[in-house]
Order: structure tokens, then sequence, then C-alpha cells
């Protein structure tokens, strides 16, 4: 079973308006071998500015199937996930793709860095294609890499960095910008206990804003 726990600060306010996001009867069948699998049975979720939502559970019980659907990855087969207020399935192609880029964070567990990019141009590349100066973009792509310890690997591609410092680097990229939710699938999976609380306190000082 997959449980969803949130986390607060002490002093958090009683978050206002619509939730960031809103998971309404979200139900995934997948096929396993013969016969169907329900992963997700009529899930409902509520996430408000300023929350941090952990989602635990054994592997297989749809822990990345939910967060893909949290983030207009993938389809559920019933049910609508709402992005502030947005319904993500009645929009169109591009319209989702554009509120993915600019509203939206995402970090795989595979981190999908691009090859032939550096780690600086991997990093400001959502905001470049959102329009932003290249010289601005670089700036933000920088003051993101700085606040994950890795601004001095900022000129290298990630084949010549570490697992953990490719990792920091697509949490730095789910950073820039003006994004309103970030969903991140096991953030801190390959990384040393030490910078993997770093991030985490970097996540939530970023809730809080």
């Amino acid at each position: 079973m997959t449980e969803a726990q949130t986390t607060e600060p002490d002093d958090a306010a009683e978050p206002t308006g619509p939730p960031r996001l809103r998971l309404s009867g979200i139900r995934r069948v997948v096929a396993d071998g013969t016969r169907q699998r329900v992963l997700l049975d009529g899930v409902e979720l509520e996430v408000g500015a300023g929350e941090m939502v952990v989602v635990m559970g054994p592997s297989g019980s749809g822990k990345t199937t939910l967060l893909r659907i949290a983030a207009g990855l993938d389809r559920p087969d019933e049910g609508m996930p709402v992005v502030d207020g947005t319904h993500l399935w009645v929009l169109s192609p591009k319209e989702l793709a554009e509120l993915r880029r600019t509203a939206v964070g995402y970090v795989e567990q595979r981190w999908n860095l691009l090859d032939s990019l550096t780690v600086l141009e991997n990093v400001r590349l959502p905001l470049e294609l959102d329009g932003v100066h290249l010289k601005e973009a670089g700036r933000q792509a920088m003051a993101a890499l700085e606040s994950v310890g890795i601004a001095d690997r900022a000129v290298e591609f990630p084949s010549e960095i570490s697992g953990g410092e490719q990792q920091r680097a697509a949490i730095a990229r789910s950073l820039v910008g003006s994004r309103r939710l970030l969903v991140a699938d096991e953030p801190t999976g390959a990384l040393d206990a030490l910078t993997a609380e770093s991030v985490m306190r970097l996540l939530r000082q970023r809730c809080d804003r």
C-alpha cells in the first residue's frame, strides 16, 4: 500500500487558496503477465502551498506511477490530476508541455540529463525554452547549482560527474524558474547521508517560499 505523509514546520501557516495539487479518484491498472494488476485505486490527495508530502510504500506499490500522474507525465485510467486549478488532461499536448515546463518541476529516478549538454546548460534549458534571456537563465542556473553544492561542475558533461552529482544537477534543474509544484521520485537515492540531509533542507526551504 502507498501512503502519503505531510510534513510541515511547527510554525507553518494553514494553507490558503486552492490546493497546488489535487488528485481525485486516481485509478491505474497495468498488465502483469496474463492478468491486470491495480496499482492505484481511487487515490485522493490534496497538497496545499507550502506543504511537503512524502509518499511511502514498498517497491511496486505504485509510488512512481502516482508521481508521474501528478506531474502530468502519465495519464490515469480514471480520475483527474489538477495543478493550481488546471485539469491536466483537458489541455492540448502543447498546453500540457508548457504547464509542465513552467509550473511543475520533476526529478526522475534516472535524472534524465542530456548527455550532449553541460551541467549548466542542462539546468538552464527549461528557462531558455520559456524565453528567459540567456544571461539571466545562466545566472539562475548557477544559483541553483550553488544551492546544491555543485557549481564547480557547471562546465562538465553528465558523463564526467558522479551519480550523486548528476542527481543534484537534476534537482537544481527542477528548482529554477517560478515552478509552483515540485515532484521528486527518490531525490536523495544516490546521495550520501550528509548531502541528502542538505538537499532535503533545500527542498523544505523551497516549499516555504
